[in-house]
């Protein structure tokens, strides 16, 4: 990975938008690089 980014997952309730973000973050680690998971309050 040489770019950093910020993802927003946008949806409905219930649409595994937080099981999809734990994925990404999860194969980002496991390719030795850093993951941040930030839910929206409000």
């Amino acid at each position: 990975m040489r770019e950093q980014e910020n993802v927003i997952l946008l949806g409905a309730s219930g649409t595994g938008k937080a099981r999809l973000a734990e994925a990404v973050g999860m194969a980002t680690i496991y390719a030795g690089a850093r993951a941040e998971y930030r839910p929206r309050s409000g």
